[in-house]
């Protein structure tokens, strides 16, 4: 275990935590390396990642993928008939959600954003998602 997940879980990792139990999950939140030696050495689960994206009509979309894969914005546009969908800065995603890029979970951020799930994410029994840490 690294210096970093001994120490206290960072403030929005804690957030989510409490948004989760509040929705019924029971569990505690793991850290991201042993998330992913879970996943490794697990059939049917899978680490996702995170995108968020801004679109001409000021429309938010928090983009869930299987980890290594983005997001293609101009075919998003044509899926939620939108237009100018762009992924924002990493900078702009902290202000706006909370949220370190690539690690937004979709529960307890700042600010609401819609939720898309790729297709691919269904052939998972499991996935994990990030909160704070990409």
């Amino acid at each position: 275990m690294d210096e970093r997940e001994s120490a206290a879980p960072p403030a929005v990792v804690t957030r989510v935590v409490a948004r989760l139990t509040e929705l019924g999950w029971r569990g505690d939140a793991t850290p991201i390396s042993q998330a992913r030696e879970i996943v490794s050495n697990s059939p049917g689960q899978l680490m996702v990642t995170s995108h968020l994206f801004h679109s001409n009509a000021d429309h938010f979309f928090l983009v869930l993928l299987p980890e290594g894969h983005d997001a293609d914005p101009i075919q998003l546009n044509g899926v939620l008939g939108e237009s100018g969908l762009v992924e924002m800065t990493p900078e702009s995603v902290e202000e706006r959600t909370g949220h370190v890029a690539g690690g937004i979970a979709p529960v307890a951020t700042e600010t609401r954003s819609h939720v898309v799930l790729d297709i691919s994410l269904s052939r998972s029994t499991t996935m994990w998602v990030p909160a704070g840490d990409p």
